[in-house]
Order: structure tokens, then sequence, then C-alpha cells
């Protein structure tokens, strides 16, 4: 295949890999000027909301509280995480404990035919 168009003939269809930037046009002063007072006026009615909350929610009362609910709660998770990790290493004991017993076995019945062979050998010298 080549990079030709068949249906053109001869003529070389280049394609660009880099193209170039387009150029962002500026925004206009219109647009400028209605964002900025958009911007304005919201900020002014978010702090006279603010400035007219009542009196009962002092912030260093409610950032307290909120600091002594964030320690309670990390300890809270610190706790699970010991409980859940000495279960996790619990498990993963009595599985090896498990394997081992396992494998003690399996040696231990891949020996008894050896053991018998090697005390047949034993018996039949003796008696000769």
């Amino acid at each position: 295949m080549s990079l030709t168009n068949s249906r053109k003939g001869n003529k070389i269809l280049k394609r660009y890999v880099f193209r170039k930037r387009k150029i962002n046009q500026p925004k206009s002063i219109f647009r400028l000027a209605l964002e900025a007072t958009l911007m304005l006026f919201s900020g002014g009615w978010l702090l006279l909301y603010l400035n007219k909350l009542p009196g009962k929610y002092d912030g260093s009362e409610i950032l307290g509280q909120a600091s002594i609910d964030f320690i309670s709660g990390l300890s809270q998770l610190i706790d699970a995480l010991v409980v859940f990790i000495s279960f996790s290493l619990i498990a993963l004991l009595a599985t090896l404990a498990l394997l081992l017993s396992a494998g003690a076995l399996w040696r231990i019945l891949k020996i008894i035919p050896l053991f018998l062979r090697k005390s047949e050998k034993i018996s039949r010298t003796v008696n000769r």
C-alpha cells in the first residue's frame, strides 16, 4: 500500500503531523466586564449571607468539635486496622501450621516404604 491516493493519480496527499496551533482570540471587553461584575456581586452576596448568620454558630466551637470528632474517628479507624491485621495474621499462621503439618505427613508417608524396604534388607542379611 502506498501513501498516495489511487483515485487522484500521482498527487501525493500531505498529512501534517504537527499542525499549527490556533491563535486564541482575546475576549471582548464587554465579556470581561460582565464576568467581573457577576463575580463581584456573587462575592458580595455571599459575604452578606455569612455576616447575617446567627451568633450561635461560633467558629471556634464548631472547629473544636470537628477536631475532636476527627481524632476519635481516627482512633477508631486505627483500632479497627489493628483488629483486622491481627485477625489476618492469625489466619495466616493457622494456614502455615496446616501446610507444615500436611507437608510433614506427606514426608512421613514417603519415608515409611523406604524404611520398610531397609528393614527387609537387614532381616535378609541376618537370616543368611
